[in-house]
């Protein structure tokens, strides 16, 4: 499996991800994170040219202050890429009513027989589960901090390769305290 892992703390930048899967069976999983103040545009886009092949691309976001991020995310099916799959699935916390997100989920099919689905969360921390935690003694900081924990920690557990995993972590500590 080609397995890329992104890690925005705090930046602004433009990036782009591309991943060409042209052996039968291949498979390509893209996980990206960003979190803080962030000014982004990132372009991931996986392109299956041959049978059989799988693609997964998972965002996890949490922006804070005035974030603006901009995603676009494409699984393009070629002709002859029968019996393919491909995923694309982002979830967002916006942390202040600042922080913007826009995502574009982009799927083409050259072929008949594949199997996409995409999908996007966008919102703020959910109170009810805030609330819920602080009726179990927990106090209101503490609360959202272990919901945005859980958030990240949901994308480090799609990360295949140990190393890169860590390598992960790593980047995102202050956000699993």
């Amino acid at each position: 499996m080609k397995e890329i892992v992104k890690v925005y703390v705090n930046e602004n930048r433009d990036d782009l991800v591309e991943v060409n899967l042209t052996k039968p069976d291949e498979s390509a999983r893209i996980v990206a994170f960003y979190v803080g103040e962030c000014h982004l545009n990132l372009n991931y886009k996986i392109i299956h040219d041959a049978p059989n092949t799988t693609s997964e691309i998972y965002t996890y976001g949490i922006l804070d202050g005035a974030s603006e991020k901009n995603l676009t995310m494409t699984i393009d099916f070629k002709r002859g890429s029968v019996d393919s799959e491909g995923t694309e699935k982002e979830e967002v916390v916006l942390m202040s009513d600042e922080a913007k997100s826009h995502t574009d989920p982009q799927i083409y099919c050259g072929e008949e027989k594949v199997h996409g689905v995409h999908g996007t969360s966008v919102g703020h921390l959910n109170e009810r589960e805030v609330l819920y935690l602080m009726s179990r003694g927990i106090d209101k900081n503490t609360a959202r901090k272990m919901l945005v924990r859980a958030k990240i920690v949901a994308g480090l557990n799609k990360i295949v390769d140990q190393k890169l995993r860590a390598d992960a972590e790593n980047k995102l500590k202050e956000f699993l305290r």
